[in-house]
């Protein structure tokens, strides 16, 4: 709002600058925090009964379900998409990623859909969209800060000056009359 009253100049550069970093930064730290995140957290292995399967159809599809193990129970598996061979009470096989629970790769190993094989992603294409975005919007604001007061051509005032409190150009020379 601050910057939409200020003429085009220094000040509203400086202030679409600032602007346009401050939420460049934001967005570069969850960014990086997924890049850092994605790479580092582990994949592991687990296989046991599926139960708990919930499926959401729609825009946003996606497949959340359990896994009791021999060791105890591991709970949010999620899957992006909506799979309607992953029911309650097969057995599997399932790849994820530690720490977000996200499924890499699931294999049904018994049951009726024994044999399908799922694979999703980590997440590290949307954080590095994210680093990518906050870079371009960082440039952004720096170039349009170096170009504010240009960027927005000014109307040129053609018209000439009078000359003092009368425009003699425009008057009719009275006086050089006989």
């Amino acid at each position: 709002m601050a910057m939409k009253a200020q003429p085009v100049g220094r000040r509203r550069g400086l202030l679409k600058l600032a602007a346009c970093v401050l939420v460049a930064v934001g967005v570069g730290f969850l960014g990086t925090g997924g890049v850092l995140f994605n790479s580092r957290a582990p994949h592991l292995t687990a296989q046991g009964a599926i139960f708990d399967v919930v499926e959401h159809r729609g825009r946003g599809s996606s497949t959340t379900f359990d896994l009791r193990v021999p060791s105890g129970e591991i709970d949010g598996f999620h899957l992006s998409s909506a799979v309607g061979q992953i029911v309650g009470g097969e057995t599997a096989e399932v790849e994820y990623q530690a720490g977000s629970n996200a499924v890499l790769s699931v294999e049904i190993l018994e049951g009726r859909y024994a044999g399908y094989h799922a694979t999703d992603s980590d997440g590290m294409t949307g954080a590095l969209f994210a680093l990518l975005g906050a870079l371009v919007l960082a440039i952004y604001g720096v170039a349009n800060w170096f170009n504010d007061g240009t960027g927005v051509p000014s109307v040129e005032d053609n018209r000439e000056a009078p000359d003092g409190d009368v425009d003699t150009k425009s008057m009719l020379n009275l006086s050089s009359q006989d």
